[in-house]
């Protein structure tokens, strides 16, 4: 071959375009072939990239050249696209691809095509997680906020069961007495019914004999002797039986009679004995004879106070009529003959 031959295809070989990543002479920009600042130390560089960079598949396209990468090339794999780019596509230089591989998973990379989706995701992952952090902090106050309604609840759970068992305590307790009222009701109803044939005689003189029957039959001889005064007859009574201790003042007769009508006709008589001692009455229960000891007392209080005023003596007319203390003079006159005796 001619020299002229021989330069012009020189000439030629150094006009055409050499893809760096096939060309043998040209260096690739591998973890060992990088470029090194500090080339006195090329050698330790080399070796701590090789340990920081992860092992790569061999048979991965490019995903812009489409061409195979190789097992050494230097590529990135874009964590978006899941495809492997040549760094020198990407427009990385051999520096930053070194500083890449040595942070390892903390650092993330995307393409160039990719980086605006990845941006725009990256956002969205960012105000979710922001409205996730806002809405775990509602959470946690509507928690909050729950456990102190639960504990309101179980408070109020406590209040209303001890208002309940309070209440039932009270039931009980009213039913109980209701009960024990009731039961002194009956025991009073009953008590009356037995005494309804019973008068009671005061200030009637005590027999002086030694004997029990002596006594009676005296006692029941006065008895008979006030019925004729009060002109009353057919009244038959049992023995009289004097009540309570004796004293200075005569016990009181109880005389039992055969028909309770004799009581009625008896009562309505005692007028007759205006002018005497003499008192009769039914025969009370106790709880009677404590409530006519009270309207006594409110009797006689009233009359004091009307004579501490200065009252006319109508006025001033106290009685005890049907239960209660009325006026005379405010509360109509007195009961015609045949009614209850007024006090």
């Amino acid at each position: 071959m001619s020299s002229q031959a021989r330069q012009f295809r020189t000439s030629q070989s150094r006009n055409v375009d050499v893809d760096p990543l096939k060309t043998k002479d040209t260096p690739r920009l591998t973890k060992s072939t990088a470029p090194d600042d500090n080339r006195s130390n090329r050698r330790g560089s080399a070796e701590r990239d090789k340990k920081a960079t992860k092992k790569q598949p061999e048979n991965i396209k490019c995903g812009t050249c489409e061409r195979n990468k190789g097992a050494t090339a230097s590529a990135l794999m874009c964590e978006y696209c899941a495809c492997w780019y040549h760094i020198s596509y990407q427009g990385i230089s051999g520096e930053n691809y070194k500083f890449i591989q040595l942070t390892g998973d903390s650092l993330h990379w995307f393409c160039k095509t990719c980086n605006p989706k990845a941006l725009d995701v990256l956002k969205v992952v960012q105000s979710v997680k922001d409205k996730n952090d806002e809405l775990e902090l509602r959470l946690n106050k509507v928690e909050g906020e729950m456990a102190n309604v639960t504990a309101n609840v179980k408070s109020l759970k406590e209040s209303q069961d001890e208002f309940k068992k309070d209440v039932i305590n009270k039931i009980d307790k009213v039913t109980e007495q209701r009960q024990t009222s009731i039961g002194e009701s009956v025991r009073e109803v009953q008590e009356r019914d037995e005494r309804k044939n019973n008068l009671m005689f005061f200030n009637i003189e005590e027999s002086q004999a030694e004997e029990a029957l002596d006594r009676i039959t005296e006692d029941s001889k006065k008895i008979e002797s006030i019925l004729q005064k009060i002109q009353v007859e057919g009244c038959d009574f049992e023995k009289p039986v004097r009540v309570g201790r004796k004293g200075e003042a005569p016990r009181p007769l109880k005389i039992r009679f055969k028909e309770s009508d004799s009581c009625n006709k008896i009562l309505k008589s005692t007028k007759k004995l205006k002018g005497t001692d003499i008192y009769i009455s039914r025969d009370m229960t106790p709880l009677e004879r404590k409530q006519w000891k009270a309207l006594l007392e409110e009797r006689d209080k009233k009359r004091q106070e009307a004579k501490e005023q200065g009252l006319e003596e109508k006025e001033a007319l106290w009685i005890i009529r049907r239960g209660k203390v009325i006026n005379v003079a405010r509360d109509g006159p007195r009961q015609p003959q045949g009614q209850a005796k007024d006090m």
